[in-house]
């Protein structure tokens, strides 16, 4: 699950659901592909994203610590399990979470094994393959 998750205090990026669906799945160095490709075909990825840039409950943070990105896990889950139950986290193995770019995070991409699987994507600039992949 690709939870495109907005602050409520900052604009929705200029990234459409195709275009994140693009990145994960269709384009040819896509992170779909690159796990096929890398695992001779034994790892394969059904992917969704949010319809829309889900405007979370939640205040763009000043700091980047660990209850900052906990913070806006917590608040997209609730945000897409609000837009509709099919976008409940709970239902998927792997959450990646894009939001605006927060310039107090010194990174592109984070990470955390728990159940489900997560990780953070710092902003659209951030959601190409080679992050996310390292993240997964």
């Amino acid at each position: 699950l690709v939870i495109m998750a907005n602050f409520n205090n900052t604009a929705a990026p200029a990234f459409t659901t195709a275009q994140a669906q693009q990145v994960m799945t269709s384009n040819s160095d896509s992170v779909a592909n690159f796990f096929r490709e890398t695992s001779y075909g034994q790892q394969l990825m059904n992917v969704t994203v949010t319809p829309v840039w889900l405007t979370m409950n939640l205040a763009k943070p000043a700091t980047c610590g660990s209850a900052d990105w906990r913070g806006i896990s917590t608040a997209a889950d609730a945000a897409a399990k609000a837009y509709s139950a099919i976008y409940d986290p709970a239902s998927y193995n792997f959450v990646v979470y894009v939001f605006p770019p927060l310039s107090a995070c010194g990174w592109s991409g984070l990470a955390y094994i728990g159940n489900p699987h997560r990780s953070w994507i710092n902003g659209t600039g951030a959601f190409k393959t080679t992050t996310i992949a390292h993240e997964m």
